[in-house]
């Protein structure tokens, strides 16, 4: 009896080390290379780290500030508008913008803290709650 084989392709692996862009931490290679790809495509010869991360933030990468705290989706990249946030300065060169907040999971509930903002108490606490927890399962 002959086995099926999965046809289904694996899903890419986060990095070994993930790519720095700008402060912030993009995890996973396979779309990393899938942004470089689309940008060769596209003609742009040298893209900025920040449009790099734009993109990155489109494909729904995931993203860690330099804390190790995941970034929300959209960040970035203005879903809304199907483009990176960015605008233009007074002498019409491109500005790309951030709207960074940090996302916290706690079983089904989620907190997200804009960055550069004090982590409430509470969320912490459950921080540490869930971390010694899993302390406690690994033995």
């Amino acid at each position: 009896m002959a086995t099926a084989k999965p046809t289904a392709k694996p899903t890419a692996k986060p990095t070994a080390k993930p790519k720095k862009l700008v402060d912030y931490f993009c995890t996973n290679e396979g779309k990393m290379r899938r942004v470089i790809a689309e940008l060769t495509k596209d003609g742009i010869k040298d893209p900025s780290e920040e449009l790099k991360l734009a993109l990155y933030d489109k494909l729904g990468g995931e993203i860690k500030n330099k804390n190790g705290d995941i970034v929300k989706m959209g960040s970035f990249y203005d879903f809304l508008k199907g483009q990176p946030r960015q605008e233009k300065d007074k002498d019409g060169k491109v500005k790309f913008l951030k709207d960074v907040k940090l996302v916290f999971r706690f079983d089904t509930e989620v907190e997200y803290i804009p960055e550069g903002k004090a982590i409430p108490t509470e969320v912490k606490l459950k921080q540490k709650y869930i971390k010694s927890k899993k302390k406690v399962t690994k033995k």
